[in-house]
């Protein structure tokens, strides 16, 4: 039980330097973005430009700040002010905004301290007259326009709206994500709850330190009267009477009594919930109100599956168990095993003798063994992992090494994919005599170096592709 929280937050430590992709934290170490429509964002001495495949600076680096390319557009920043550029570096809005994002359809936008909105053609969708505005996803967001004051805690840049954090305000305009307003709501409002859905998508509204639910559209859902309320799932929502939990649809109809306790897990691809109800007594429930089975279960049992099914629970009674929509135990693992569902179908392990971790399948085979400090698993089948000596590589899912462990850091093309355009970042280090040189560029699918940074000149070299160079070549390349 005590490796698998250690696996999880060596998993959150690895991801959070990966969201990094500088080699170091000397100015002269530069920083390396992945390609996006055939350029990459690169800064040498904290300064952005754009190189191609061939090793050219397409964009010479000039920005504090410049971001991927999507459909010919990139955004930058010069100073504390954001503008848009075309693949020449001719700008396309110039560096003139107090804060710039990219949704789907669309740009919101800070102007003199009002917001806006531009379509994705740059054409003006809404003004700057707004006061702020906040989204409730990255994906195909819902947008919220808000005139007036602010009341508690205010959000942040992210434009992002936590639980419990609120505004209050003469007017919220709701936008969808083709830029078009489609209602008005009067209320204190809070945050998108959509932690974990992208389907589905509503906003807190508060009165009297009680909570309600509107939806994107800015319909109201459920009046703010409840002193908890979840919307965890699409059409379902977890509430609080009295001190006990229940469940309830959005037409407000009680599908589950609150009858329950605090400890709960809800699992929303499947309209599941777990509550407990009394001591080590749980119940698993589909939403509709339709009991599963019943489990006893330790109170500190762990949830291990991404809140889907199967159902993984590492508990101290039952060890660890794999449930299926059903509610029947299909998989029990070898208790030596702390097993965490990554998706599809795979269980990253480590086990009570070592913290190191290998692959298993949903069956409880073996597919990479356990050896490996940590494993970031992607969608395109490929893992970064760490050996035992600190090096990074690549690995398929037969446990086969593509890309060879001589790495100090290989670092994701994008959040879910490696080597997106076929090349990704990479960096080595070679200590002699107490100095530390670095050896970075990109690589490819082979582990080779195709473009390598020359710190002298500060410009890229392209390398023969079909070469495997090794670590002295590599570096005699900088001299």
């Amino acid at each position: 039980m005590k490796n698998i929280i250690l696996l999880l937050l060596l998993m959150a430590l690895n991801q959070a330097a990966n969201a990094t992709i500088r080699t170091g934290n000397d100015k002269n170490i530069p920083e390396l973005n992945p390609f996006f429509e055939g350029l990459a964002s690169v800064s040498i001495d904290n300064k952005y430009g754009y190189i191609n495949k061939n090793a050219d600076f397409i964009i010479k680096p000039q920005f504090d700040f410049a971001g991927d390319f999507k459909n010919g557009m990139a955004i930058i920043r010069q100073g504390d002010k954001y503008g848009i550029i075309d693949k020449t570096g001719k700008y396309l809005i110039p560096a003139s905004l107090d804060v710039l994002k990219k949704c789907k359809n669309y740009f919101l936008y800070k102007k003199d301290g009002k917001w806006g909105l531009m379509s994705k053609e740059l054409q003006l969708v809404m003004a700057p007259i707004y006061d702020f505005a906040f989204t409730s996803n990255d994906y195909e967001p819902t947008i919220v326009l808000v005139t007036g004051k602010f009341a508690e805690k205010k959000p942040d840049m992210t434009n992002r709206l936590n639980a419990g954090e609120k505004i209050i305000a003469d007017k919220y305009v709701f936008v969808d994500s083709l830029g078009k307003e489609i209602s008005k709501l009067k209320a204190s409002i809070g945050g998108f709850q959509s932690r974990y859905d992208r389907f589905f998508d509503t906003v807190f509204i508060y009165s009297d330190s009680k909570v309600g639910i509107a939806d994107k559209h800015g319909k109201i859902i459920f009046p703010p009267k409840y002193k908890k309320l979840l919307p965890y799932w699409k059409n379902y929502v977890l509430f609080e009477k009295d001190g006990k939990l229940g469940v309830m649809d959005f037409n407000g109809k009680v599908t589950i009594p609150a009858e329950f306790g605090g400890k709960y897990e809800c699992f929303y691809h499947e309209n599941l919930v777990l509550l407990q109800k009394q001591g080590d007594s749980f119940s698993l429930y589909r939403c509709d109100g339709k009991l599963l089975n019943e489990f006893s279960l330790s109170p500190d049992f762990i949830q291990n599956s991404y809140l889907r099914t199967p159902l993984i629970l590492s508990d101290i009674k039952l060890g660890n168990i794999q449930i299926n929509e059903k509610g029947e135990i299909i998989n029990r693992f070898d208790k030596k095993y702390d097993v965490f569902f990554t998706g599809e179908n795979l269980l990253i392990f480590s086990s009570v003798n070592s913290p190191k971790v290998g692959i298993m399948d949903a069956d409880g085979n073996i597919l990479i063994k356990q050896k490996y400090e940590t494993l970031n698993l992607f969608d395109n089948g490929l893992i970064i992992a760490f050996d035992a000596k600190g090096k990074a590589g690549v690995l398929n899912l037969k446990g086969e090494i593509i890309v060879p462990f001589n790495f100090s850091c290989i670092v994701e093309s994008t959040p879910r994919m490696i080597f997106s355009e076929g090349l990704t970042f990479a960096s080595k280090e070679n200590i002699t005599g107490g100095k530390v040189d670095y050896i970075c560029g990109y690589i490819n699918q082979k582990g080779n170096y195709v473009l390598i940074y020359d710190f002298k000149t500060k410009t890229f070299k392209k390398v023969n592709d079909n070469s495997t160079l090794t670590h002295e070549q590599e570096h005699s390349k900088q001299k």
